[in-house]
């Protein structure tokens, strides 16, 4: 069975010296050599065995292939395998090629209990995790907190222009700040990236259809579905525009799917549609309103940067990017989408 030379001691010293364990493996698949720490990892003695017993089919099968190369282990996912005393293991596998002195070609196969890795793994994780909410929570601080206080210490002394103008600010620094901590590392956002587990505030009992606008005769008025999961903003929308009687708002939705199904059953002029929601966010909503209402002009309103999102928004078919904050208009840029 053994198709070592009996002379080759090198081989052999090499495998017992391993601080690994290490097995070396015939071109049938069979273990010829092992050495002490391979035998309590695997919890019996491996010689003679098939490495199939130890290691899955697939592993074995690749053996002197490329898919291998690089090595199966600490730059990748750790192997399930099974232990001769039947016992779960969870391994990093490395494998090198070797020859004898005939013809055959052998593997060693170093073999390492993956946990400790792991967990290794799972610490520099968390130390990196912490790192980054400190370093967020101090730029929270210096930006927006910061602020804030000298806004409110601005309206306790009546100087009004002055907290508008810290306002602003604070919510261009707050975009800024979502901008980059949102920046993902494989590619801009995409649609599904924004969905909420949550809404940002509790659900309305108001109604989310019929008419809610002025006076304007049937017929002249701008039909607007307004789409928010914040319900305040929601309704500070639907005030802005229900003053005035060349606007009406039949329609509101907290969430993509939500949207979708009204637009679908209102076919609006206009859609105001927020980006971060519960359910389906709006780049996932977007092409879908479209479809559902062929005829209706979407909006996008969002806190995020225009920079970060409006392109964005716009190749899913936005006819125009809103960056919530004092200086937006909603019923001039209803009025402006419906000119063009």
């Amino acid at each position: 069975m053994d198709r070592l030379a009996p002379g080759d001691r090198t081989l052999q010293d090499l495998v017992q010296a391993s601080p690994e364990a290490i097995l070396v493996v015939g071109a049938a698949g069979t273990v010829l050599r092992a050495n002490g720490r391979a035998a309590e990892l695997l919890g019996a003695d491996p010689r003679g065995c098939l490495l199939s017993q130890v290691l899955p089919a697939d592993t074995v099968d690749a053996l002197g292939t490329a898919d291998l190369e690089p090595p199966v282990g600490p730059l990748g996912e750790p192997t399930r395998a099974t232990g001769l005393d039947g016992r779960a293991l969870l391994l990093d596998v490395v494998t090198a090629p070797l020859r004898s002195e005939g013809d055959d070609t052998l593997h060693a196969v170093f073999l390492r209990d993956a946990h400790d890795r792991l967990e290794r793994e799972l610490l520099a994780g968390r130390l990196r995790e912490s790192e980054v909410r400190r370093r967020q929570a101090l730029e929270l601080n210096d930006t927006v907190v910061q602020t804030l206080t000298a806004t409110a210490h601005a309206l306790e002394q009546g100087d009004t222009d002055r907290a508008v103008g810290l306002l602003e600010q604070t919510l261009s620094a707050a975009r800024r700040l979502i901008d980059d901590w949102l920046s993902p590392l494989d590619g801009p956002l995409a649609p599904g990236d924004l969905v909420r587990s949550a809404p940002s505030s509790p659900p309305s009992d108001a109604p989310t259809t019929g008419s809610l606008a002025g006076s304007a005769p049937e017929g002249t008025r701008t039909r607007v579905l307004v789409v928010d999961d914040d319900r305040d903003l929601r309704e500070l929308f639907v005030v802005q525009l229900q003053a005035c009687p060349d606007l009406e708002v039949v329609g509101e939705a907290a969430d993509g799917h939500e949207a979708v199904r009204l637009a679908a059953e209102l076919t609006p002029d206009v859609v105001l549609l927020d980006v971060a929601m519960p359910v389906m966010d709006g780049l996932q909503a977007l092409p879908l309103i479209l479809r559902a209402s062929p005829g209706s002009r979407v909006v996008v309103v969002s806190a995020f940067d225009e920079d970060g999102l409006g392109a964005r928004a716009l190749a899913l078919g936005a006819v125009h990017y809103v960056e919530k904050g004092f200086t937006m208009r909603l019923p001039e840029v209803v009025r402006a989408v419906l000119a063009r």
